[in-house]
Protein backbone atom coordinates (compact mmCIF):
# COMPACT_ATOMS: atom_id res chain seq x y z
CA UNK A 1 0.00 0.00 0.00
CA UNK A 2 2.88 2.34 0.77
CA UNK A 3 4.34 1.67 -2.69
CA UNK A 4 1.14 2.94 -4.33
CA UNK A 5 1.26 6.09 -2.21
CA UNK A 6 4.88 6.68 -3.19
CA UNK A 7 4.03 6.08 -6.84
CA UNK A 8 1.11 8.52 -6.71
CA UNK A 9 3.28 11.25 -5.20
CA UNK A 10 6.02 10.56 -7.73
CA UNK A 11 3.62 10.76 -10.68
CA UNK A 12 1.98 13.94 -9.41
CA UNK A 13 5.33 15.64 -8.78
CA UNK A 14 6.70 14.48 -12.13
CA UNK A 15 3.63 15.71 -14.00
CA UNK A 16 3.72 19.11 -12.30
CA UNK A 17 7.45 19.61 -12.99
CA UNK A 18 7.04 18.61 -16.65
CA UNK A 19 3.96 20.82 -16.99
CA UNK A 20 5.77 23.74 -15.35
CA UNK A 21 8.76 23.36 -17.67
CA UNK A 22 6.77 22.99 -20.87
CA UNK A 23 3.60 25.03 -20.40
CA UNK A 24 4.34 27.15 -17.33
CA UNK A 25 5.64 30.18 -19.18
CA UNK A 26 2.46 30.27 -21.25
CA UNK A 27 0.37 30.60 -18.10
CA UNK A 28 1.77 34.10 -17.54
CA UNK A 29 -0.72 36.84 -16.74
CA UNK A 30 0.76 40.33 -17.12
CA UNK A 31 4.24 38.83 -16.91
CA UNK A 32 3.51 36.91 -13.70
CA UNK A 33 4.31 33.20 -13.93
CA UNK A 34 3.07 30.83 -11.20
CA UNK A 35 5.47 28.52 -9.38
CA UNK A 36 3.51 25.30 -9.81
CA UNK A 37 6.01 23.07 -8.02
CA UNK A 38 6.06 25.43 -5.02
CA UNK A 39 2.26 25.43 -4.90
CA UNK A 40 2.17 21.63 -5.00
CA UNK A 41 4.66 21.42 -2.14
CA UNK A 42 2.52 23.72 0.00
CA UNK A 43 -0.66 21.78 -0.74
CA UNK A 44 1.01 18.49 0.14
CA UNK A 45 2.44 20.09 3.26
CA UNK A 46 -1.06 21.14 4.24
CA UNK A 47 -2.70 17.77 3.61
CA UNK A 48 -0.07 15.10 4.37
CA UNK A 49 0.43 13.85 7.93
CA UNK A 50 3.85 12.24 7.43
CA UNK A 51 6.66 14.73 8.07
CA UNK A 52 9.18 12.64 6.12
CA UNK A 53 7.01 12.73 2.99
CA UNK A 54 6.62 16.47 3.25
CA UNK A 55 10.33 17.17 3.65
CA UNK A 56 11.28 14.66 0.95
CA UNK A 57 8.86 16.18 -1.53
CA UNK A 58 10.10 19.68 -0.68
CA UNK A 59 13.70 18.63 -1.25
CA UNK A 60 13.00 16.71 -4.47
CA UNK A 61 10.84 19.44 -6.00
CA UNK A 62 13.39 22.07 -4.95
CA UNK A 63 16.32 20.15 -6.44
CA UNK A 64 14.44 19.56 -9.70
CA UNK A 65 13.47 23.23 -9.89
CA UNK A 66 17.10 24.22 -9.23
CA UNK A 67 18.37 21.86 -11.92
CA UNK A 68 15.95 23.07 -14.57
CA UNK A 69 15.92 26.79 -13.75
CA UNK A 70 19.63 27.51 -14.13
CA UNK A 71 19.56 30.38 -11.62
CA UNK A 72 22.08 28.96 -9.17
CA UNK A 73 21.76 25.68 -7.36
CA UNK A 74 20.28 25.59 -3.88
CA UNK A 75 17.89 28.53 -3.81
CA UNK A 76 14.76 26.56 -4.64
CA UNK A 77 15.85 23.55 -2.59
CA UNK A 78 16.31 25.56 0.59
CA UNK A 79 13.19 27.69 0.17
CA UNK A 80 10.91 24.80 -0.82
CA UNK A 81 12.15 22.70 2.10
CA UNK A 82 11.79 25.52 4.63
CA UNK A 83 8.36 26.38 3.25
CA UNK A 84 7.00 22.84 3.64
CA UNK A 85 8.48 22.53 7.14
CA UNK A 86 6.86 25.83 8.14
CA UNK A 87 3.58 24.67 6.61
CA UNK A 88 3.71 21.39 8.51
CA UNK A 89 4.45 23.10 11.83
CA UNK A 90 1.89 25.91 11.48
CA UNK A 91 -1.03 24.15 9.78
CA UNK A 92 -2.80 22.90 12.90
CA UNK A 93 -1.86 25.78 15.17
CA UNK A 94 -3.30 28.77 13.32
CA UNK A 95 -6.57 28.01 11.50
CA UNK A 96 -9.12 25.29 11.92
CA UNK A 97 -9.94 25.53 8.21
CA UNK A 98 -7.28 23.98 6.00
CA UNK A 99 -8.47 25.97 2.97
CA UNK A 100 -8.16 29.31 4.76
CA UNK A 101 -4.75 28.26 6.10
CA UNK A 102 -3.62 27.25 2.61
CA UNK A 103 -4.67 30.61 1.15
CA UNK A 104 -2.90 32.66 3.83
CA UNK A 105 0.10 30.35 3.97
CA UNK A 106 0.66 30.33 0.21
CA UNK A 107 0.37 34.10 -0.05
CA UNK A 108 2.79 34.80 2.82
CA UNK A 109 5.33 32.12 1.89
CA UNK A 110 5.37 33.24 -1.75
CA UNK A 111 6.15 36.78 -0.59
CA UNK A 112 8.92 35.46 1.66
CA UNK A 113 10.24 33.26 -1.15
CA UNK A 114 10.34 36.26 -3.50
CA UNK A 115 12.24 38.34 -0.94
CA UNK A 116 14.75 35.54 -0.29
CA UNK A 117 15.22 34.99 -4.02
CA UNK A 118 15.67 38.75 -4.57
CA UNK A 119 18.24 39.04 -1.76
CA UNK A 120 20.23 36.02 -2.96
CA UNK A 121 20.22 37.15 -6.59
CA UNK A 122 20.17 40.93 -6.14
CA UNK A 123 22.89 41.54 -8.71
CA UNK A 124 21.16 39.43 -11.35
CA UNK A 125 17.70 40.94 -10.95
CA UNK A 126 18.53 44.57 -11.77
CA UNK A 127 15.53 46.22 -10.06
CA UNK A 128 15.01 47.86 -6.70
CA UNK A 129 13.26 46.20 -3.75
CA UNK A 130 10.04 48.24 -3.94
CA UNK A 131 9.55 47.52 -7.62
CA UNK A 132 10.18 43.84 -7.00
CA UNK A 133 7.52 43.71 -4.27
CA UNK A 134 4.84 45.55 -6.25
CA UNK A 135 5.53 44.17 -9.72
CA UNK A 136 6.73 40.62 -9.01
CA UNK A 137 6.15 39.40 -5.46
CA UNK A 138 2.52 40.44 -4.83
CA UNK A 139 1.17 39.38 -8.27
CA UNK A 140 3.04 36.07 -8.00
CA UNK A 141 1.66 35.53 -4.48
CA UNK A 142 -1.90 36.10 -5.69
CA UNK A 143 -1.41 33.81 -8.69
CA UNK A 144 0.20 31.08 -6.56
CA UNK A 145 -2.66 31.30 -4.08
CA UNK A 146 -5.20 30.67 -6.84
CA UNK A 147 -3.14 27.78 -8.24
CA UNK A 148 -2.76 26.27 -4.74
CA UNK A 149 -6.52 26.27 -4.22
CA UNK A 150 -6.97 24.54 -7.58
CA UNK A 151 -4.32 21.93 -6.65
CA UNK A 152 -5.98 21.51 -3.25
CA UNK A 153 -9.36 20.80 -4.85
CA UNK A 154 -7.87 18.39 -7.40
CA UNK A 155 -5.88 16.47 -4.78
CA UNK A 156 -8.91 16.31 -2.48
CA UNK A 157 -10.89 14.69 -5.27
CA UNK A 158 -8.15 12.25 -6.25
CA UNK A 159 -5.38 11.46 -3.78
CA UNK A 160 -7.01 12.31 -0.46
CA UNK A 161 -10.60 11.24 -1.14
CA UNK A 162 -10.42 8.13 1.07
CA UNK A 163 -8.66 9.64 4.06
Amino acid sequence: MKIFKNLKYFLICFFVIIFELTVGKYLAISGTVPMLSFCLCLVIGTKEENFNYIVTIGIIMGVLSDLFSGHGFGTYTVTFTLAVIATYILRNNIFSSTTLFLVCNTFVLTLLFSVIYFLLHILNVGIDFGTMITNIAIPTAVYNTVISVIFYLILNLTLYKRR
